[in-house]
């Protein structure tokens, strides 16, 4: 039994290729929107209209699709608007960077499942739920 024990230890170590670190985390994921320049979402952006939610979608073959509601006054009254914006993204865990099918392009962190992209004057932090 004691034999029979240490080659299960031994082909475990094996097959785990000696590696006992852990994997790393990936940006790939459905993301919330959390907050906007440090505020709770419901809030007002540092410039252009409040965000009342949001959420985010990177893919693993390089997409992504961010989208949000806000308040808007372009058709002469209050309405509520869907903003979707898509593109490609690429990076790896640490700094990504967004090229929108627009052609505006930005940066973005990633930490702890955490993404904070740069808009423009306002910082967006999404997160994993």
């Amino acid at each position: 039994m004691p034999k029979l024990f240490a080659m299960c230890a031994l082909l475990c170590i094996i097959g785990c290729n000696r590696s006992t670190a852990p994997l790393l985390p990936t940006p790939v994921g459905n993301y919330v929107l959390r907050t906007v320049d440090s505020k709770p979402v419901p809030t007002q952006q540092a410039a252009g209209d409040s965000i009342l939610t949001g959420g985010a979608v990177l893919y693993d073959n390089g997409a992504y699709a961010f989208n949000w509601l806000a308040p808007s006054l372009y058709f002469g009254q209050r309405e509520l608007i869907a903003v979707k914006d898509t593109g490609t993204w690429s990076g790896a865990t640490g700094q990504l960077s967004f090229a929108s099918n627009s052609g505006a392009s930005w940066t973005a962190t990633f930490a702890n499942g955490s993404l904070t992209v740069q808009l423009a004057q306002d910082t967006w932090t999404f997160v994993k739920p």
